[in-house]
């Protein structure tokens, strides 16, 4: 019996050694032990509150997270902590690593481990960006001789290709599981607004989140996120951000601050077969406009609804979802070219892409400018964090999601999942607006906060 279980294995090993033209090797441990130290454990804490609850491991019925939290946890003498635990990757020889938002999310102290070492080491944010659930985190390199692990190109993995997950599920300690690549593409799943998803069929669990997914020569091809379960455990099922897809959200919160995407300014919908009929277009490709944003880049460039966008350019628009990815991805400003069937005829456009309102404004430097001069990391308010710190739909501003330790907002009492509603008077609608309230305050700034179902005023003093 035990012989029969090693023949899968052993032919799948046959197989993909024959696509890269090279003898299956006897063992993947050389790769693992090359590319293992890349891979750190995420530890962090928050004060306990119960607008401010850890993300559960599997906080949906079928679709989970992998976050190891700890609620229970505690930190030193003072009032309660939140501790949890994830995992993350080296990408860069100064210290900045990949990792989940939702690993470091309302986290006040964020810690790293590497593989092997005995003490934690202080991490910063650089910048999260919740849309596609990727975070940055910076630590002292010097002296540490860090390994970061090389970047594959995640666009060239296809479904059946070796992968590795590489974490520390349940916090056991450094883990390594082996699957294949079960699909690539994979979108709606409900985790995030942004969703290109590599599936694979290698064991990961809680504590895996922000870990790596990597190829068989040990290169980086995803960022292990969520699993699919319907009891808490592995089925197989597992999630991972492609790795090109963090690296650009990585670029701009190194450079900027935050992220930029690109925006059209519509509403747009399947193809279905009924509706292909109707519009003439071939069925389940493009993506249907069914309202123009008045005032958008799309009502500019004279985009109608009922019209159905085929190209952005050369490429080609699958489905709604490759079309918003896709956008996303162009530099505000830049002209693109639709084309777009009319009425039967295809016809084009010139458009030029605007900016995607509503960012997060990230940043750990009490001093930076985009984190207000106080030390916060602030966030719009989007109906998924709105239900995480349970804010209600009447309250309007700027939602935190970090406090440095040590800052002035710290001092002033401020913590993760409050909601900056005015500062000094003055009403703000989200994290932008907030940011340059805080900006042009001089000395003490008064802000009034949401926090804990009620409303009160905080003085953050120098």
């Amino acid at each position: 019996m035990h012989r029969l279980l090693l023949v899968p294995l052993a032919c799948l090993l046959l197989v993909a050694a024959a696509r890269a033209g090279e003898q299956a090797p006897a063992t993947y441990a050389p790769m693992i032990e090359q590319v293992a130290p890349a891979v750190v454990t995420v530890y962090t804490s928050k004060a306990a509150g119960p607008q401010r609850r850890m993300i559960a491991p599997f906080s949906e019925e079928d679709m989970g997270r992998f976050f190891f939290g700890d609620p229970r946890g505690r930190r030193g003498q003072g009032s309660p902590r939140q501790n949890g635990q994830g995992s993350g990757v080296v990408v860069a020889a100064d210290g900045l690593i990949l990792t989940n938002n939702h690993v470091i999310e309302g986290a006040d102290q964020i810690e790293v481990q590497l593989r092997g070492a005995k003490d934690r080491i202080k991490a910063s944010l650089v910048g999260a960006d919740p849309k596609t659930d990727v975070a940055v985190l910076r630590i002292e390199a010097k002296g540490l001789g860090l390994r970061p692990v090389v970047l594959a190109d995640s666009d060239r993995v296809r479904v059946g290709d070796l992968a590795f997950a590489i974490g520390n599920p349940f916090g056991v300690g450094h883990s390594v599981s082996m699957g294949i690549v079960s699909a690539t593409g994979r979108g709606d799943v409900g985790i995030t607004d942004y969703e290109d998803f590599i599936q694979t069929d290698a064991s990961i669990n809680p504590g895996n989140s922000g870990g790596a997914l990597v190829d068989s020569l040990g290169r980086l091809v995803g960022i292990n996120t969520a699993i699919f379960s319907r009891g808490g455990g592995n089925i197989g099922i597992g999630f991972a951000i492609p790795v090109n897809l963090a690296k650009r959200v990585m670029d701009q919160l190194v450079s900027g601050g935050k992220v930029v995407r690109g925006y059209l300014g519509v509403q747009i919908g399947e193809v279905s077969a009924e509706l292909a009929r109707k519009f003439q277009v071939e069925a389940g490709k493009g993506a249907l406009v069914a309202e123009v944003l008045e005032d958008g880049p799309a009502a500019k460039a004279g985009l109608k609804a009922g019209d159905v966008i085929l190209k952005v350019d050369d490429t080609a628009v699958t489905d709604p979802r490759h079309l918003r990815m896709h956008v996303a991805g162009v530099k505000p400003g830049s002209e693109v070219q639709l084309t777009v069937m009319r009425d039967g005829r295809e016809e084009q456009l010139k458009l030029t892409v605007g900016e995607l309102p509503g960012q997060t404004v990230a940043s750990s430097d009490p001093d930076g400018e985009q984190g207000g001069r106080i030390g916060v990391v602030l966030q719009d308010l989007s109906p998924q964090n709105r239900q995480q710190a349970e804010v209600p739909l009447k309250v309007q501003g700027a939602l935190v999601a970090q406090v440095e330790e040590g800052s002035r907002a710290e001092r002033a009492g401020l913590r993760p999942g409050m909601v900056i509603t005015e500062v000094e008077r003055r009403p703000v609608a989200d994290a932008s607006a907030a940011v340059q309230q805080l900006r042009l305050a001089k000395g003490e700034v008064l802000l009034r906060v949401w926090s804990e179902g009620g409303t009160r005023w905080v003085v953050v003093t120098e």
